[in-house]
């Protein structure tokens, strides 16, 4: 079967082939947001060495939060967000790009972490910081040579004057050729792109790595989601067997593996695997059920 990069940089029949827990590497999911949460000075050192700015004392740092907008249960879930006392931020891995979905997912993620801070505060003034932080394997932004892309609101017509609104969305990637990174940001794009720690921060989260890979509760965390992926794998398989066609198998697939990546707006998957809402809510049942 030909393997198609969809939204969330999930891969067809990505769902049969999750790597052994022995072979995960920092920039896998899995690791990427364990090894974060459950060292939050490391994601700290991460995040400030990202957004070049010192971050205030760490309230939480939460792994896969959800955020439901909407009350269908339809929302958003981040890999890991960080929340201080005057900023929070969504640090995201992207170990694929589909350059025309970034901008808009930046976006909705932004909406949704307002939305979060305004539940919980109910006073806009209030707002925090909110930085969004996409760690990107291949370049996010075609013909384009940066390490880092950073965006805030500014004046079309005065470009000197910024909106001063908090809102920040950065783009990191190890694909950049520019000089436009220190040494130590050098140092850990190339930790992503090959696995080698050679700096004192890479080296700690290896060594971070290597520790949740040593605890046997990980490896059953990692084992449970394994096989509950592999079982809706094979349900899809099964049901897009009885529908006879060989789209109807990759079309489930597709639709589980949005759906297992923690996408809920059904009308975003629908659009992303090209079918009407109607059959992804078909299928999100059936795997419910099973």
């Amino acid at each position: 079967m030909e393997q198609v990069v969809l939204e969330k940089g999930i891969q067809k029949n990505s769902v049969s082939r999750m790597k052994r827990f022995e072979d995960l590497t920092f920039t896998d999911d899995f690791m990427f947001c364990t090894t974060l949460t459950e060292n939050p000075e490391l994601c700290r050192e991460l995040a400030e060495m990202i957004i070049g700015r010192r971050i205030s004392r760490i309230v939480s740092v939460q792994k896969q939060r959800s955020v439901e907008i909407l009350p269908d249960g339809r929302g958003v879930r981040f890999d890991v967000c960080l929340e201080g006392e005057e900023e929070v931020c969504d640090i995201e891995m992207q170990n694929s790009v589909d350059r025309n979905v970034l901008p808009g997912r930046t976006r909705y993620y932004q909406s949704a972490m307002d939305i979060d801070e305004l539940m919980r505060s109910e006073d806009y003034t209030k707002l925090k910081k909110s930085y969004i932080l996409f760690l990107c394997r291949n370049i996010p932004f075609e013909g384009k040579d940066l390490h880092k892309f950073t965006f805030r609101n500014v004046c079309v017509e005065d470009p000197e004057l910024e909106l001063e609104d908090g809102t920040y969305k950065i783009f990191l990637t190890p694909a950049g050729t520019a000089d436009d990174i220190s040494k130590e940001m050098r140092e850990l794009m190339s930790y992503i792109t090959d696995n080698k720690a050679e700096s004192d921060f890479t080296v700690r989260l290896e060594n971070a790595v290597n520790a949740i890979k040593k605890g046997e509760g990980w490896r059953r965390e990692y084992m449970q989601l394994k096989e509950k992926m592999d079982a809706q794998y094979e349900a899809g398989k099964n049901d897009g067997i009885e529908q006879g066609k060989e789209d109807g198998i990759n079309l489930t697939l597709d639709v589980l593996s949005l759906l297992n990546s923690g996408e809920k707006n059904f009308d975003k998957i629908a659009k992303a695997c090209n079918t009407s809402v109607e059959t992804v809510k078909e299928i999100a049942h059936k795997a419910d059920r099973k």
